[in-house]
């Protein structure tokens, strides 16, 4: 809080970063792909323009954007609302930051977008642990991708149960929610979440 702008512009991008519901709300709009992907990796990694753009669109094809070479010139508003948000949580991943703040990332993607988004998210921070704090209403969501959900009473939000969640290695979201483990854990999480609440 006493941080100067100059001292919280280190902080900001480099240590933590956030990912918003609405990928519209995080990506500047009359700013293309490139320089909003370029610029967390010039400035905090020192890659050069050509050299985070050529790594801009390898990253974009690795999360399944198509035609990255040509997304990459386009307008947010030129992209879907699943490429939007895939492209947010590029530039939260790309500067290696410690922790990621991600606030309902999911909600605006359609069923199959938010599996595959999830589950190269969960792909990525398996190659690159950090710590991160997941907001979600999505209970298969919150233990597919989390190793403790922390369940919270409605307004004024307590911590009622903390639930730490141990899922086998799994190679899809289909794999994951039939294991004993994911449904001991959603059976947890929905009794800490129908508790009555003081």
């Amino acid at each position: 809080i006493k941080l100067s702008e100059k001292e919280l512009n280190n902080v900001r991008g480099r240590k933590i970063a956030m990912v918003f519901q609405d990928p519209m709300t995080s990506l500047n709009p009359v700013m293309r792909i490139e320089d909003q992907m370029c610029a967390p990796m010039m400035r905090h990694l020192g890659l050069s323009r050509s050299e985070a753009k050529a790594r801009g669109i390898e990253l974009l094809g690795q999360v399944g954007i198509p035609a990255p070479e040509l997304r990459i010139s386009a307008y947010p508003h030129e992209l879907s609302g699943g490429m939007r948000q895939r492209v947010s949580f590029l530039r939260t991943l790309v500067a290696g930051k410690d922790v990621l703040l991600l606030d309902e990332p999911f909600g605006a993607l359609d069923s199959i977008t938010r599996a595959d988004v999830q589950q190269w998210l969960r792909t990525a921070l398996d190659e690159d642990p950090r710590t991160v704090l997941l907001v979600t209403h999505d209970v298969e969501e919150a233990i597919l991708l989390s190793h403790v959900v922390v369940v919270m009473s409605p307004r004024p939000g307590r911590v009622v149960a903390t639930i730490p969640v141990s899922l086998p290695p799994s190679e899809s979201r289909r794999e994951a929610v039939v294991q004993p483990e994911f449904i001991a854990a959603r059976a947890e999480v929905l009794d800490a979440l129908e508790a009555p609440h003081a």
